[in-house]
């Protein structure tokens, strides 16, 4: 091989491993982003705000499920915690506070908490039955339970089937095993469905490498780039 070729072909190959480690590092991102977490909030997330509301209706749940939600944005996660169990003790009907407890069970690495409040919410939140069950297909896929995850991958697409995020999980999940078509095919569905879904962009410049699609790998890199710098 040429000087000039082993030097593309290097470039190429520090190419895909920098795409590789930002994707990676945006999935970390994405196994806990909010999903449905702050679905039901269209106000002002402003914990101040919250903290008031909490004093002037210390008995109503919605307050204390709202600061939940600020708090944790902020990464004050143990004070989120209480005050979503707050919320649960005063209306425990109210799943939304479930699935924002999930969140924040994650986020403190307490799966098996973040997996029980999610359960509880199956219940209580049909309309969010998609995004509950991809939150706990991540859940075991990062604990390697891997006929878990995509057996709860495949109940969120059947929930919604027109949902991008867990067909992009899925491509994870046969990336991990190896499966580069059927990786490819389900990040594919992913921007079909999701065209500014940048994760995805990024997980297929790296297969598409591999399998040696020039072409297509510039132009998923173009759109992942594209979506990350936004």
């Amino acid at each position: 091989m040429s000087t000039a070729r082993r030097g593309e072909t290097c470039s190429r190959r520090a190419r895909a491993a920098r795409i590789l480690f930002f994707f990676l590092c945006a999935l970390g991102i994405e196994l806990y982003g909010f999903s449905a977490l702050l679905r039901n909030f269209t106000w002002n997330n402003d914990r101040s705000l919250w903290e008031d509301a909490v004093a002037k209706s210390p008995h109503k749940a919605r307050p204390y499920d709202a600061l939940g939600v600020a708090l944790a944005s902020v990464g004050r996660l143990q004070e989120a915690e209480q005050s979503l169990k707050r919320a649960i003790h005063l209306a425990p009907r109210g799943g939304q506070a479930y699935i924002n407890l999930g969140y924040v069970y994650s986020l403190q690495g307490k799966s098996e908490e973040a997996l029980a409040a999610y359960e509880m919410a199956i219940p209580l939140c049909p309309r969010l039955l998609s995004e509950i069950y991809n939150n706990m297909g991540l859940i075991y896929f990062r604990q390697e339970r891997m006929e878990e995850a995509e057996k709860t991958l495949w109940k969120s697409i059947e929930s919604r089937p027109h949902h991008a995020p867990p067909y992009c999980n899925l491509g994870a999940y046969y990336e991990k095993k190896g499966d580069i078509d059927r990786a490819i095919l389900y990040y594919e569905i992913t921007v079909k469905l999701a065209p500014d879904y940048y994760l995805a962009y990024g997980a297929l410049t790296v297969l598409y490498e591999q399998k040696g699609w020039k072409e297509k790998s510039r132009e998923a890199y173009q759109k992942f780039l594209s979506g990350a710098l936004r």
